[in-house]
């Protein structure tokens, strides 16, 4: 049984199911986390446990685990492939046999929406006419063109997070954005309201939060990063830094705020 120290830690647990730490190691590299205020990767490849590029790796399995194209037998087959010839991970995946399954629709806001009945086909595809020509993300091509709010927007993506972590079932999300609508308030007092779901009662500080308050970035770049990191599965931080509206020195700086304030 794992210790109620990393219970809830995602990361080391998948590490642990992939057999590359055991229990004990992720223990003492959690509370050497703490200590030192940094995040458990970071700490994992300063005491040796792994390389950069075995970490970046694990992420990338993490991130397909997430949206269930990637069974944990899978990944621990092409980490081995990793590990032993040190290729891609894209190659590991194909000399270990895995095979592209079908992408669950769960991730994409544009289904969503229609699902909803918050837009219909047509609104969807002219709008995503407009996204492939202007190079933006589709939720703001549909905040722009008025078809939705900037906070059902952000409902939107919230729904997404929600459905990728596992924390709610479609059917929850759809039915939460219908409401989410006709009420004018929050996904989240709507599944609240409903009982399908409930926040952690001590809510943590998100990293775009930290960038508003601070006056750095407004709200609207922080759910277009929101939404482009869904796209391609990347931290909104990462996303962040490509688009050059962060530096790397300012995401680090910020991520170990993060940690202290949460």
């Amino acid at each position: 049984m794992v210790s109620d120290l990393h219970k809830d830690n995602r990361f080391g647990n998948l590490m642990i199911q992939l057999g590359l730490l055991s229990e004990s190691d992720l223990s003492e590299a959690t509370l050497l986390a703490v200590e030192l205020a940094l995040p458990l990767g970071k700490v994992l490849v300063m005491s040796g446990f792994m390389t950069d590029s075995l970490l970046h790796i694990i992420v990338q399995a993490q991130s397909m685990l997430k949206d269930q194209v990637l069974e944990i037998e899978e990944a621990k087959r092409a980490i081995l492939v990793v590990t032993q010839s040190g290729v891609t991970w894209t190659e590991a995946l194909k000399q270990s046999g895995w095979v592209q399954k079908d992408v669950l629709p769960a991730n994409k806001l544009g289904e969503l929406l229609v699902e909803s009945g918050i837009i219909n086909n047509d609104e969807l595809q002219d709008s995503l006419r407009r996204a492939q020509q202007s190079g933006l993300p589709l939720g703001r091509i549909l905040a722009l063109t008025k078809k939705i709010n900037d906070s059902l927007l952000c409902s939107c993506l919230n729904a997404q997070i929600l459905l990728r972590d596992g924390k709610i079932s479609r059917e929850q999300a759809v039915q939460g954005l219908k409401s989410a609508q006709t009420r004018q308030t929050s996904l989240e007092d709507v599944l609240s309201d409903r009982g399908d779901y409930r926040p952690a009662p001590k809510a943590k500080i998100k990293l775009g939060e930290m960038f508003v308050l601070a006056g750095i970035l407004d709200e609207e770049a922080i759910m277009e990063a929101i939404e482009i990191g869904l796209v391609k599965n990347e931290p909104v931080g990462q996303v962040l830094v490509n688009s050059d509206q962060a530096s790397i020195n300012l995401l680090d700086h910020a991520l170990k705020l993060q940690e202290m304030v949460n």
